[in-house]
């Protein structure tokens, strides 16, 4: 059995990926996207998780 902050990690990032589409769905990703083409998903999954201060 995972532990529960090992769970509560995994939904946490599960959640910030569902924001991240919704971002690049509004559309207010694809400047970032475009201006950056050689970064990765990775990249910017750190990036808003950076702002977002989600550990």
């Amino acid at each position: 059995m995972p532990s529960l902050s090992f769970v509560s990690k995994l939904k946490q990032k599960f959640r910030l990926l569902d924001c991240i589409e919704k971002l690049k769905h509004n559309g207010s990703m694809s400047r970032i996207v475009r201006s950056k083409r050689k970064r990765t998903l990775d990249s910017i999954y750190r990036i808003i998780r950076r702002n977002l201060n989600v550990v």
